[in-house]
């Protein structure tokens, strides 16, 4: 398998595993140096924060032969012990706004 592929079959196996209410996108990541990464973005419905997980570094393990599905159940986890949960992302979201606001206290 090259690594389109893989990276491809890693999009659709995370998508599988959390479901219809999850959206996964891949994004080139332009990072310094001119160094591309392939970042992983999980996104919940309601919420546009998210961690992003790089998958250049789980190919050549795939390769020494880690399975698919071990690489997906860590990018999971991963996932799990890092997205926002409810009151982080309601807290993060009001303070973005206060400081669109001009710093301005809500009522």
């Amino acid at each position: 398998m090259q690594y389109k592929e893989f990276v491809t079959s890693i999009c659709h196996m995370i998508q599988e595993r959390l479901g219809p209410d999850i959206t996964v996108r891949l994004q080139d990541i332009l990072k310094n140096n001119d160094t591309h990464l392939d970042g992983l973005t999980i996104l919940s419905d309601g919420c546009n924060l998210s961690p992003t997980i790089y998958l250049n570094s789980y190919f050549p393990q795939y390769r020494d032969g880690r399975s698919l599905s071990d690489i997906c159940g860590e990018i999971e986890t991963i996932y799990r012990e890092n997205r926002p949960d409810g009151q982080m992302y309601r807290l993060i979201t009001e303070t973005l706004t206060r400081l669109a606001d001009g710093g301005e206290k809500r009522a």
